[in-house]
């Protein structure tokens, strides 16, 4: 048979009492709220940055989390990205639009392309400690073969 609401199927345990429980629910409800308006906050402040300098969402926090993490464990981060991109193909994407156009349109909108260029920020420098570990990787593999 069912048992009545409140009735405790261990009667030895010990359990909190109605206020204690309350008192819990309490604390727990204002933290969940105060979480919440900080997420808010912070996602204020990336829609503010993405409007106003063109930060992208997701680069940036994958860049901050790169940032807040142990220079090491980055590395082997990077290396591994680096070789995921390179095994997947993702940088040839890039190689579809050469630089120097041979097609007769090559200089169509050449002129708003050079605004952009001149508006954007320069490259940022490579992780000599992230190319290090590639290059050790790839030499590995090679005398892997």
């Amino acid at each position: 048979m069912a048992k009545k609401l409140g009735e405790s199927a261990n009667k030895d345990a010990k359990l909190p009492g109605k206020e204690q429980v309350e008192s819990v629910r309490r604390l727990y409800d204002s933290a969940k709220r105060e979480a919440a308006e900080a997420r808010g906050g912070v996602g204020t402040i990336i829609q503010n940055a993405e409007k106003k300098h063109n930060i992208h969402p997701a680069a940036f926090k994958a860049a901050v989390k790169l940032h807040d993490m142990d220079p090491v464990k980055r590395s082997a981060w990077l290396a591994h990205f680096d070789h995921y991109r390179d095994a997947l193909g993702l940088d040839a994407q890039a190689e579809m639009f050469p630089e120097n156009g041979d097609g007769d349109d090559a200089d169509e909108g050449a002129d708003e392309l050079d605004e952009f260029d001149a508006a954007a920020p320069p490259a940022p420098e490579p992780d000599p400690v992230a190319e290090n570990v590639t290059r050790l990787e790839r030499g590995m593999k090679q005398l892997a073969h």
